[in-house]
Formats: structure tokens, sequence, C-alpha cells
């Protein structure tokens, strides 16, 4: 199957439930996407009681150009039509709350590979009192134009394991955190890894493009913190 223009193979939104939501046991295989929102989409929502999303299944997955992030495992971003949820599609730039009473167990992501996007390689975000578990990552292979700044998975909370998979989510105890984009340590690092990618013989032109229109207005948000 071939989706062009599309929003994902998407979970969701699954929200809490008083007779518990429950998303179970679903495959995803045999996939190409090019220039989606979003390819692979698990999401959680507000609400009360309780649910879980468990046994998804991702393999064989080409995403060519993804608008957003390619991958994407955590809270909705947008508001409902009612005006309820989140609304927090400017994330990192922005807070985005996650959702403590929803189960997020056995997310296997197997044989994806995603080309060249705007953003970096995706997020996995879970809950710091009820964090994701047993999420796979296995021959994922992410390229674009922020692999020489070293740059990764945002991923907070989330327990499982990678193999031959690039970049490396980092999945366990580091993920501990919640992450934050606009510290004076970052504003550093980034000054640093734009310099490393500048003197580098090959510069990827649309990296240039995609941090040229960032990264003043990053740094003072940044420098604002001090």
């Amino acid at each position: 199957m071939t989706v062009m223009f599309g929003v994902g193979a998407t979970i969701g939104s699954v929200p809490p439930n008083s007779q518990h939501a429950c998303v179970r046991r679903v495959t995803f295989k045999d996939i190409k996407f090019d220039y989606p929102m979003k390819a692979i989409y698990v999401k959680t929502n507000p609400g009360h009681g309780t649910g879980e999303i468990r046994d998804i299944w991702y393999e064989n997955i080409d995403i060519n150009f993804p608008i957003w992030y390619g991958i994407y495992i955590g809270p909705q971003q947008q508001k409902q039509p009612g005006g309820g949820g989140p609304g927090c599609m400017l994330y990192p730039l922005g807070g985005c709350e996650t959702q403590p009473l929803i189960d997020v167990r056995n997310i296997t992501l197997m044989n994806v590979t995603s080309h060249s996007g705007f953003l970096p390689p995706g997020i996995i975000r879970g809950n710091a009192t009820n964090p994701m578990t047993d999420i796979s990552l296995i021959d994922v292979k992410i390229t674009g134009w922020w692999k020489d700044m070293g740059w990764s998975f945002i991923s907070e909370y989330a327990y499982g394991e990678s193999e031959n998979s690039y970049p490396d989510p980092h999945l366990g105890k580091e993920t501990e955190r919640v992450f934050e984009l606009f510290t004076v340590p970052n504003a550093i690092m980034f000054l640093q890894e734009s310099y490393a990618l500048a003197v580098k013989d090959h510069t990827d032109i649309l990296g240039w493009e995609t941090l040229g229109g960032v990264v003043v207005w990053a740094l003072g948000m940044a420098l604002k913190g001090l």
C-alpha cells in the first residue's frame, strides 16, 4: 500500500474511560508513505478513568520525507473539533502534557526506514507516573539533515530495546526526565553542533534552510531563561 500526504497508520487518540478504553493487537504492515504529516502515530488523549494501548506492531514501513514527525508515540497534539485536547502542535517549542491514565505497552517497530524530512527523528513520550514499557525498535533506520548534528529521538519515560537501529532512541533509565528545549546548555550545544556541521565538506542545504529559520529565535528564547 502507498499513501500520499496521509496522517499516518494511527492508533488513537485514546482517552481514559470509566469503562476502560482499550486498543490491543493491531498490526500495520507493508506501507509506503510519501510526504505524510506523520507516519507511525500512536496517541493518547486527556480524560478520566483508565485505558490501554497494547500489542501494536508496525513492520515493513517506508517513509519518504515526513512533513512532521515520521514516528510519534505520545500525547495527542492537536485540539479536538470542540476545542478540547492538549493543543500543543508546536512541541517542543512549548509544553505538551503526557497522559498517566493510559498504559502504553508492547509497541514494536520492525524494518522501518525514513528518508529526509523537516524535523528530527521522532517522539516517544511516556508519563513519569506511568512510563511506557516494552517499546522495541528493530532495524529502524532514519536519515535526515539532523544526522550531522548528532540529534536523536525526544524520549521521555519510555523503556524497551533498540536493535540495529539509527539513531538510538536511548530507551531506558536515561529517559527518566522531561525534555526541555530552551536551556542555556542546549543553546551552547546547538552552536557547537552547528559549527561542526558547517565545517564539513558536505552540507545538507535543506538542513541549513531549516536551521536558518529558527536559530536566532531559538537562541533568543534560551537566553530569556537566564
